[in-house]
């Protein structure tokens, strides 16, 4: 279960990379996560929505946006986010597929 201070920081998250779609110019829709706006359906079967769907010239992506703190990666200490297999791709939505890297990379 999310605490408040987690999603306080997921909201912002969200809202940072709004700002930056909207300085690229990219289009978007930010899809309402409220339950009331959320098939029976896909509550009962547990199918997660995304937070946005963007346009770029290559198309279409549905967007997951998450907060997330560096970690230390490798023996120099590099910080970076630790992402889950999980974190790394959009499913289970239609027509998206897991591309490269394993469970547990550093990005």
């Amino acid at each position: 279960m999310m605490n408040d201070e987690n999603r306080e920081k997921g909201a912002r998250a969200e809202t940072l990379f709004a700002q930056y779609l909207d300085g690229q110019g990219i289009p978007y829709y930010h899809i309402d996560q409220d339950r009331e706006t959320y098939s029976d359906e896909f509550y009962k079967k547990h199918i997660r929505r995304p937070d946005y769907i963007i346009h770029t010239g290559k198309g279409l992506f549905h967007v997951d946006v998450k907060y997330r703190t560096k970690m230390n990666f490798g023996e120099n200490g590099e910080k970076r986010f630790y992402l889950n297999i999980v974190d790394s791709h959009a499913g289970p939505y239609p027509g998206t597929r897991l591309r490269g890297g394993a469970s547990g990379r550093g990005c």
